[in-house]
């Protein structure tokens, strides 16, 4: 199916964010009619009232106080610290360490929820990790020492890789012409991410 325009026109104009867009985008899952139990829905929102979210392919469901609303945004080398909790997608070079091409930092609400890692089906590995030491340099990279069960990786963020910053957010995050994914359960969202496309 050919993406709808609102992705093309960011695809586009949009070009230092393209491939926060792309990740972004892997998100998406089929389009349905109507939310069902148990469904990942996503798309861009058409409309927000009264509770409840429309999405531009007509799916619809509830929010509410209780549903968990992170927010990504593109983000920066300078955004890694010492005591996050992240995500990377990383390839294992030669000498045994990782060299990352995206970092996604998590929010607060997430902070050392899983660590793990595991093999993705593109070759690459996905780390779920605590960063226990942030070397930075805005322009050349930075060196993470990171640990998860018991288990420590040194990480290479080279400038050129992708950095997704997570945050908490609200139901009033929430906004006609953003990009989101939601876990929806009997017509009620417990999850929503909103990835703004500005």
């Amino acid at each position: 199916m050919i993406p709808s325009s609102p992705f093309l026109a960011v695809a586009r104009f949009v070009r230092p964010l393209a491939m926060f867009a792309a990740s972004v985008a892997l998100l998406l899952s089929a389009q349905v009619v109507a939310a069902q139990q148990g469904q990942r829905v996503s798309g861009y929102v058409s409309s927000y009232i009264n509770g409840t979210v429309w999405l531009d392919d007509g799916t619809s469901f509830d929010v509410n106080d209780s549903t968990q609303v992170v927010v990504s945004n593109p983000g920066t080398i300078d955004d890694l610290q010492q005591g996050q909790y992240v995500a990377i997608t990383a390839a294992r070079l030669d000498d045994g360490t990782l060299l990352a091409s995206i970092v996604r930092r998590f929010p607060e609400s997430q902070s050392g929820s899983s660590g793990r890692q595991s093999m993705q089906s593109d070759g690459n590995l996905m780390t779920n990790a605590n960063i226990d030491e942030a070397t930075i340099d805005a322009m050349a990279g930075g060196l993470l020492m990171v640990t998860f069960q018991g288990n420590m990786e040194h990480v290479v963020v080279p400038p050129t890789a992708q950095i997704i910053v997570a945050s908490d957010g609200t139901i009033d995050s929430i906004a006609p012409g953003e990009m989101i994914s939601a876990s929806v359960t009997d017509g009620w969202a417990s999850s929503v991410n909103v990835a703004p496309t500005m």
